[in-house]
């Protein structure tokens, strides 16, 4: 993942100032930084640890952790989790493990001397998704003169929330003409992110992302804040590019939602930012997809 969805995502200043459900402590110091995340109906190559750093450091990225005990378990079954590369990230090699809807996954590390936990359940797929419209229309002075309504099914109560992805596929799209001279980087309901980044970032980089067309330079992607409700509106500001898109719905758990919510404090209160990891900081949590839907932007 990168620093690009540094808002809603990684935050990867939250993870390096985080404890276990509580305030940070400013003792912290040499701990595990866990960025966990399962995908429902995808394999298990999510999780990345690493290291805080002190307050003089003049480091800028965490150093990985890539010698640590790492394991998932579920229904008292236990299976171990290797190292993928040099950045910290750990992924399960065998074939016999499926991340399902339901069920309940307790991370245990054991790194430093110290063991680290945390504990998330896969969330529901958002199902019944559909859009009232496949075209949305933009006026040349980028006046809203329609918008698209995505809607979907939550099947259970609790505290769920919701991503919406919308990306660009065409392979000629247009920049959409606007009054300032560079499109957003955020709107009321979420974030750009660059498409390279995206193919890095998760729920990007699992096998529910839409094959790309192999062009250099690819429109922004947007992504929403979490939101709890069960529709969204699609509007010019949460596009950069006329063309063919898709739209996808991720359900994400309420540790994500608090971690994004805690952020949005005043960066000098460092007591403010929350995690789900016990003996640790950072997050585990799981998402689930739902299906695409595509529409077309033209601008008049």
């Amino acid at each position: 993942m990168k620093p690009a969805l540094l808002s809603i995502i990684f935050l990867a200043f939250a993870l390096s100032s985080c404890t276990e459900n509580t305030p940070l402590s400013m003792e912290s110091s040499q701990q595990v930084v866990v960025q966990g995340y399962l995908v429902a109906g995808e394999p298990v190559k999510n999780i990345q640890l690493s290291t805080t750093f002190s307050l003089f450091s003049q480091d800028s990225i965490a150093p990985p952790i890539n010698d640590a005990k790492v394991s998932l378990v579920r229904d008292g079954v236990k299976y171990e989790l290797v190292n993928s590369n040099a950045e910290g990230y750990y992924h399960y090699p065998a074939e016999d493990l499926d991340v399902n809807i339901g069920d309940v996954f307790h991370l245990e590390i054991l790194s430093f001397g110290k063991v680290i936990t945390a504990k998330t359940i896969v969330p529901e797929i958002p199902e019944g998704i559909e859009q009232d419209e496949t075209l949305l229309l933009i006026t040349q002075d980028n006046a809203v003169n329609s918008e698209i309504n995505i809607n979907w099914r939550s099947q259970s109560s609790g505290e769920w929330f919701h991503l919406v992805i919308i990306e660009n596929l065409d392979q000629n799209p247009g920049e959409i003409t606007r009054d300032a001279s560079n499109p957003p980087s955020l709107t009321q309901q979420g974030v750009f992110i660059d498409a390279a980044d995206a193919l890095n970032t998760l729920p990007f980089n699992n096998g529910k992302s839409i094959a790309r067309q192999p062009i250099v330079e690819r429109p922004e992607v947007f992504i929403s804040y979490p939101i709890s409700k069960t529709t969204f509106n699609v509007t010019s500001q949460e596009l950069t590019h006329t063309g063919k898109h898709y739209s996808r719905i991720y359900r994400v758990n309420q540790e994500y939602a608090d971690l994004y919510v805690s952020q949005q404090q005043d960066v000098h209160n460092l007591n403010e930012t929350l995690s789900n990891i016990n003996n640790g900081l950072g997050i585990f949590t799981a998402f689930s997809a739902s299906d695409s839907l595509f529409f077309r932007v033209r601008q008049k």
